[in-house]
């Protein structure tokens, strides 16, 4: 297993590169270990010049993600 910053570190940069010039948004579940992969991606992915339009948390298990996808 890996840590989740040694997870966001491998792929913030491919994202950067991958999706340059488009529209990301990163979501996570609000767990310490999902926020903590957004985190480390976001980090990274910034450091390589990709920014993003949104992070926002989620509630896992919700049935209407109808606000966040307006968002």
């Amino acid at each position: 297993y890996t840590r989740d910053d040694a997870q966001g570190a491998f792929i913030g940069p491919w994202m950067a590169k991958k999706y340059a010039g488009k529209k990301v948004v990163i979501m996570h579940d609000k767990s310490a270990y999902g926020q903590g992969v957004a985190d480390a991606v976001k980090a990274t992915m910034n450091q390589n010049g990709l920014n993003e339009i949104l992070y926002e948390g989620i509630n896992a298990g919700e049935k209407d993600y109808s606000a966040l996808v307006t968002k």
